[in-house]
């Protein structure tokens, strides 16, 4: 007598009295994105817990997102050619959005109700208003989460939802607490703006861990912002080493939760390394391997870190040759026998732009130094480029690099400014180093090109 039955992910053949696995089937949460034909060749891109799951949409408007099972409960952040949607994973059923109109979509399938309730723009509408000072922002913001809870009770959804959501809409809030002092800055233009102490004692009050929240972007983001301004109240102007110390410190000594831990030490670790390189990271390896556990967060860092190894202090510096606003070819190994001081800027960057007349005074100060002053543009239209240059009245070696050249890939430029000191033997002195503005920058050149 021969029956087959599931066990798990295994389907198994009873055989007499004995067992023969046959084949494990792997089991998917599916999720399916209807679209109009007109988007077929595109992609869907859903985030869901750090990862990214991708899909084409077919000729048919159709795109099949997969999930494995044994992915916890959810919330996936969805992007495409119509825009951003939040949908509720919770491995239990197939899920469909169908496309209906300019920002309109309709849910099928499990969590219906759900998915309706997340993305019906209400968080959104309900913004505090960032021109007021402090006290009186602190006074609206205390009536946030209740705000919140009120329309979540108001959606009737089940319990099993309801708990986790009241858990995520408390850091939604949070959240929102965090980002006054830029917005409060922006809003009213000011410039070195401080909160009051009321309004660091509120966040110190409101910033409670709890470990359910895990599963929720808003909870790890909160607690990696609020730490971040924790520790710039009691440390302020760190240099950069001095502030991964200290947000590794803080990190190490006050939180408990470890899931949460683990992503605070892989963020800090990871921005810092993609930012500036790494120097000061070494030392806090150990702590990383004892707290990240996760086989692919820490594959993905290490294959990070060993990348930015590559332009370390005392390593050769990548060759390149990129025109000039003449169109002629400059190579990095043409200024061999000098210091090289590269500004690597866009037109678009206000910081950038910020830095052009205290470059002015470097290149002043340091003239007849040997010492090399390139500027490298990573704009994507050259128009622009030699039209600022012209209006900036730029000075020192003009080139450009766009985004697609070896120069943008082999430096790991990711924000600008960047600037990059390089020594006479062509070897990388400092691969973020200070900017003009930075009084240090003076005395670090000077100390380098006068004659000992």
């Amino acid at each position: 007598m021969v029956h087959d039955f599931m066990n798990g992910k295994k389907i198994w053949k009873i055989i007499g009295c004995g067992f023969l696995l046959l084949e494990t089937l792997p089991m998917f949460s599916q999720i399916s994105v209807r679209l109009p034909s007109e988007f077929s060749g595109q992609e869907i891109d859903m985030k869901f817990h750090g990862k990214h799951y991708k899909a084409p949409v077919n000729e048919a408007g159709i795109s099949l997102l997969r999930l494995p099972e044994t992915l916890h409960y959810g919330y996936a952040f969805l992007s495409g050619p119509l825009g951003n949607l939040t949908v509720c994973i919770d491995s239990k059923a197939p899920q469909t959005i169908v496309w209906e109109g300019r920002n309109s979509y309709r849910f099928l399938g499990n969590n219906q109700a759900i998915n309706e309730y997340l993305n019906d723009g209400f968080l959104y509408r309900h913004s505090l208003n960032y021109l007021d000072n402090d006290t009186v922002f602190i006074e609206q913001w205390s009536r946030l989460y209740e705000t919140f809870s009120r329309h979540l009770e108001e959606a009737s959804l089940p319990e099993f939802f309801s708990s986790k959501e009241r858990v995520r809409l408390y850091y939604v809030a949070c959240n929102l607490l965090l980002v006054y002092p830029i917005r409060h800055s922006l809003a009213c233009r000011l410039e070195n703006y401080v909160p009051s102490l009321l309004y660091y004692e509120t966040l110190r009050k409101a910033m409670v861990e709890n470990p359910e929240g895990n599963i929720f972007w808003e909870y790890r983001q909160a607690f990696r912002d609020w730490i971040s301004q924790e520790t710039d109240y009691f440390h302020p102007r760190p240099t950069n080493i001095e502030k991964l110390e200290v947000l590794m410190d803080y990190v190490q000594q006050h939180v408990s939760d470890s899931l949460l831990a683990s992503y605070l030490v892989d963020n800090y670790l990871t921005w810092h390394v993609r930012h500036f390189g790494i120097d000061g990271v070494a030392c806090h390896l150990p702590y990383y391997d004892r707290k990240v556990k996760d086989l692919q967060t820490r594959q993905e860092f290490y294959a990070l870190y060993k990348q930015y190894g590559q332009i370390a202090k005392g390593c050769s510096a990548p060759e390149f040759c990129l025109p000039d606003t003449s169109g002629n070819s400059v190579c990095l190994n043409s200024f061999r026998g000098k210091y090289v001081y590269i500004d690597v800027w866009a037109t678009w960057c206000v910081p950038c732009c910020k830095e052009f007349s205290y470059l002015r005074q470097l290149e002043e100060q340091l003239k007849g130094a040997d010492i090399v002053f390139v500027g490298i543009s990573i704009d994507s239209n050259r128009k622009s480029w030699k039209e600022k240059i012209a209006k900036e009245h730029l000075t020192g070696i003009q080139l450009y690099s766009g985004k697609e050249g070896s120069f943008f890939h082999d430096y790991k430029i990711g924000l600008v400014p960047r600037f990059i000191l390089i020594d006479p033997q062509g070897n990388i002195l400092n691969a973020n180093m200070t900017r003009p503005s930075a009084p240090s920058t003076l005395q670090v050149l000077r100390s380098l090109t006068t004659p000992k």
